[in-house]
């Protein structure tokens, strides 16, 4: 199942394991962040992992930054990096990293197969 917010691209990769690809030059903002805990409030009533995935480059407002947090039932994170644009990725996780609650488990891969498999392991 696919679903299309207006900041990403969200694609159901089994029950509990999720892939979500910002569009590219998007600005994450806190409307972004609102519209994401709403779809997951109407989407998810049980655990779910999330891949992140950074193939293309995005950007996070100051607002947006302030109001980056995981769904509650957001149990790991997984962030893909693209070895072929590794330095705008790597802007992007780390900031992900730093506006993601410490309890939530966050993994950093370059293969997109692994990452799916660390977080089917829930």
């Amino acid at each position: 199942m696919k679903y299309q917010l207006t900041f990403c691209d969200i694609e159901q990769l089994s029950d509990n394991v999720f892939e979500g690809i910002p569009k590219e030059g998007v600005k994450l903002d806190r409307n972004c962040f609102d519209e994401y805990r709403n779809f997951w409030e109407k989407l998810q009533d049980k655990p779910f992992g999330l891949l992140i995935n950074c193939e293309k480059p995005f950007l996070f407002s100051f607002e947006g930054s302030k109001n980056a947090s995981p769904h509650p039932l957001q149990q790991k994170t997984a962030i893909l990096l693209n070895t072929n644009k590794l330095k705008e990725n790597i802007k992007a996780a780390v900031k992900i990293k730093k506006l993601i609650e410490n309890n939530t488990t966050i993994e950093f891969f370059t293969d997109r197969e692994e990452a799916i498999l660390w977080l089917s392991a829930l």
